[in-house]
């Protein structure tokens, strides 16, 4: 009777193993993969709406406006109105999928000529989000869990609202901003952030190297506030709140929290952390 038992238990393992070898082999060979390499000629193209759910998504400054894709899912792509518009073809991701050669995201590159757009609005769930030397009136992101960076762009009106993300901007300008993310962090450096709000639930915010005219509100619920000046700073007024946690002013241009006429307002708050100016 062991003796069958053991016999068994051998069978099964082999038989599984070999099964599953054949099953991963052969779903490898049929995965799909969809390509798109797309360079559009309308150059009255201003606004560029992008509704993705696993695709990593880069917008970069080009000479053209250009789509590259690569990834299992399929997308739709059209312009009509002067309106750019990308989507995800939806599958049923109900199963999830345990075959190890099987991808988990798609890679989008937008590429913009350097013109100035209108408008740029991107919805994700756990795709990163990119913009690289981007100029734009606009720009809307809504995603779920990604980290979003900015590099070298000028924004004249964000909107950023996230369940969980890192927020990165680095020699980036952005005017009007509105920033809202449940769990993460913001960080910033050597850039210019003029009336813009910033809220994190959870998470820290620092800003390095800021420009000397930042306008500035932000408030963290669980988190500490830090912004570190690249150069002396110009009329700028300190509204610092930290409700339970230390404020902390090391920058020597600041007498009274103010310098100059103080018509750029730096107004932070805390309810569990530390606000320091340096």
């Amino acid at each position: 009777m062991k003796k069958l038992l053991i016999i068994g238990i051998v069978m099964f393992v082999a038989f599984f193993s070999l099964g599953s070898l054949v099953w991963f082999v052969h779903d490898k060979n049929i995965l799909p993969n969809e390509e798109v390499h797309k360079t559009f000629s309308d150059e009255n193209v201003q606004d560029i709406t992008v509704s993705g759910k696993k695709s990593n998504i880069k917008v970069v400054q080009g000479n053209q406006l250009k789509l590259n894709y690569n990834g299992e899912k399929p997308i739709n792509y059209s312009i009509h109105n002067g309106i750019l518009k990308i989507s995800e073809k939806q599958k049923n991701d109900i199963a999830p999928s345990i075959n190890p050669f099987k991808k988990n995201k798609q890679n989008m590159t937008i590429e913009v000529p350097k013109k100035k757009l209108n408008d740029v609005n991107i919805s994700t769930d756990v795709g990163g989000i990119d913009f690289e030397g981007v100029r734009a009136n606009t720009a809307t992101i809504w995603n779920n869990i990604s980290d979003i960076n900015f590099n070298r762009s000028q924004i004249n009106s964000v909107e950023i609202r996230s369940e969980s993300s890192r927020l990165n901007f680095n020699h980036t300008i952005f005017n009007n901003g509105n920033v809202k993310i449940d769990n993460g962090s913001i960080k910033g450096d050597n850039s210019i952030v003029r009336d813009s709000v910033f809220i994190i639930e959870r998470g820290n915010i620092n800003l390095k190297n800021m420009e000397k005219t930042c306008d500035l509100k932000a408030f963290a619920k669980n988190g500490s506030i830090n912004f570190d000046y690249q150069d002396k700073p110009k009329d700028t007024l300190l509204k610092l709140n930290p409700s339970d946690g230390k404020k902390v002013v090391n920058n020597p241009n600041f007498e009274d929290e103010k310098t100059g006429n103080g018509k750029n307002i730096l107004e932070f708050y805390t309810n569990h952390g530390d606000i320091k100016i340096n």
